[in-house]
């Protein structure tokens, strides 16, 4: 049940470790929050551009099919 945390972990440290080799920086922190911050904004544009089929009260949009 914990190698839902322990691959991610192990995969985010070596990313880290990389992006602080390549950058310069020990450690390798703040490039890894740059990368995981620029890497986010995908995903949110995504989620805003997704179609609703619902309206709010739990009932189907005009014009949508289930």
């Amino acid at each position: 049940m914990n190698l839902g945390v322990m691959l991610p972990g192990m995969t985010s440290g070596w990313v880290c470790e990389a992006l602080g080799e390549w950058f310069g920086k020990p450690g390798g922190y703040e490039p890894f929050f740059i990368f995981v911050l620029t890497a986010a904004v995908p995903a949110f544009l995504i989620t805003y551009f997704v179609p609703f089929k619902y309206a709010p009260d739990g009932s189907l949009l005009e014009g949508e099919r289930e």
